[in-house]
């Protein structure tokens, strides 16, 4: 919006609306949950939330690619697919891992995938899930509980998360995720290490989160702090601190874009931004208040990068069935948008960033509360038969000047040739928040697809929104562009005009 000085010819604000296909900008309902397997298909594990997701990918001498998809709920390890019929209990995967929602994590590495969950250690391979241990003369981690961190760096297994052990990491050798002996032998570079028995040393902070930066980096969030391990601890890799100005929420509340850069919830609340080697930046100024009321102590904070949407969607799922709102920053317009959904049962327990073969098989997976795997799905006009209710404020539209209203001239709006009818609201108040909490409109009306009517109907305040939203639940829109007419009047028009 292009202010002005009072009295003058009024100003023009354009808006542009976000297309899917391009990953710009944001003006309609964009996208509705699909179920990943198919809809004929029963939950993974009864009413059990999905605990965690994660793929294998193995050679086949077919294909060059075999992909095997892992899922856990209850406890239990299945493998599953996109049939009707696509879930499988593997072998001995049942009851294999704690029932808490947000305890399992996993990671892969040579064919294998490996679990923790702050008591057990498991493992699958094949079709089967079966105990971790270490080979070798070592030992696993596990003061006062085992690990409830784990990644994949450097060819290495790192742990982290021990209960009694809070400030300490551990790698296993290079390329041998059973090998965690600190003691062999015949020492090499290779050998399992942990930051008590290396130069490196333990981080500073309780650690609460693992994330491979980069085959030189792994950056290591503490509770208030984050620190990087730089180089292979055992030829001569150092932890470095980055910042004590933040430290990162506990899990894997974080996600890097196409370009490596890293995405994370803050330990004092809200979504930084981080390049390598460079100092984390705060990108959710805008709804400071909102996050930092997040109680991560009972939520799980999870991200995802979207290449189609060119954004960064944030899950906050709570531990318990209760209303909850998610979000999406949308990078070309630096903006954030509130997603909720009908149903507790769709928020995500789980996420997963799915690289299939089939461009359609690519996708954020999400593990939802009701034990079904739903995607994330850019083509889909419903939340998996819930229709979606979606709505956009505009604002607030104000003169810039505390001794000056804002009038609001004309407005002329521009859907898709597809888009459904919307209704327009205009709404004013003497301050911003009177203005977005009104009840009752200035006026209101419908656009159909296409180019509208000029609305010339006039709405003066200190402070105006303009709300769009679809008049009925299972109508999808999209905004092609927006335009409006606006003025500002002093002192001397207030006058003139009255109030």
């Amino acid at each position: 919006m292009h202010r002005q000085p009072p009295g003058t010819t009024p100003s023009c604000l354009n808006v542009r609306a976000f297309d899917p296909r391009a990953g710009r900008y944001r003006g309609g309902q964009r996208a509705g949950l699909t179920k990943y397997i198919s809809d004929t298909a029963t939950a993974i594990n009864g009413t059990n939330p999905i605990q965690d997701m994660n793929f294998l990918v193995t050679a086949s001498d077919s294909t060059g690619r075999t992909i095997t998809r892992l899922a856990v709920s209850g406890g239990s390890v299945y493998t599953f697919t996109t049939l009707a019929a696509g879930k499988v209990l593997t072998t001995g995967g049942g009851s294999a891992l704690v029932t808490t929602v947000f305890a399992v994590q996993s990671a892969d590495a040579f064919g294998t995938m490996y679990y923790v969950d702050g008591t057990n250690y498991k493992s699958f391979t094949g079709s089967t899930t079966s105990t971790w241990t270490s080979s070798n003369g070592g030992t696993l981690p596990s003061s006062g509980g085992t690990a409830r961190l784990i990644c994949l760096w450097r060819g290495r297994i790192v742990l982290s998360g021990v209960a009694g052990d809070a400030h300490n990491w551990f790698m296993s050798a290079i390329e041998d995720p059973l090998d965690f002996n600190y003691s062999p032998a015949t020492p090499t570079e290779g050998d399992a290490v942990a930051g008590n028995n290396s130069n490196a040393g333990k981080i500073g902070d309780r650690v609460t989160a693992l994330i491979p930066f980069s085959d030189e980096i792994l950056l290591v969030g503490g509770d208030h702090s984050i620190w990087q391990i730089n180089g292979d601890p055992l030829a001569g890799g150092r932890a470095d601190l980055v910042s004590d100005t933040t430290g990162m929420a506990f899990g894997r509340a974080w996600a890097k874009d196409a370009a490596g850069m890293i995405y994370f919830w803050g330990g004092r609340g809200g979504v930084y931004r981080m390049a390598p080697s460079g100092q984390p930046e705060l990108i959710s100024t805008a709804l400071l208040d909102r996050f930092r009321s997040v109680n991560t102590a009972n939520k799980r904070i999870q991200m995802a990068w979207s290449v189609p949407e060119n954004g960064l969607h944030v899950f906050i799922s709570p531990s318990t069935a209760v209303a909850t709102t998610h979000y999406f920053w949308d990078a070309a317009g630096n903006s954030w948008w509130p997603d909720s959904f009908d149903t507790t049962d769709h928020d995500p327990t789980s996420i997963c960033v799915f690289d299939g073969d089939d461009p359609d098989d690519r996708a954020i997976l999400l593990g939802c509360r009701d034990s079904y795997i739903r995607t994330w799905d850019l083509d889909a006009s419903d939340d998996d038969d819930k229709p979606i209710e979606s709505s956009v404020y505009i604002g607030p539209i104000r003169a810039g000047d505390r001794m000056s209203e804002c009038v609001l001239h004309e407005l002329q709006a521009v859907l898709a040739d597809t888009s459904g009818d919307v209704v327009y609201s205009v709404y004013k108040g003497e301050t911003v928040e009177a203005a977005y909490l009104a009840a009752t409109p200035v006026f209101q009306g419908v656009w159909s697809a296409g180019k509208s009517h000029s609305e010339r109907r006039r709405a003066r305040g200190e402070a105006l929104w303009l709300k769009i939203s679809n008049d009925r639940k299972d109508v999808t829109w999209a905004l092609e562009s927006l335009a409006a007419r606006i003025a500002a009047v002093g002192r001397s028009g207030q006058r003139s005009l009255g109030r």
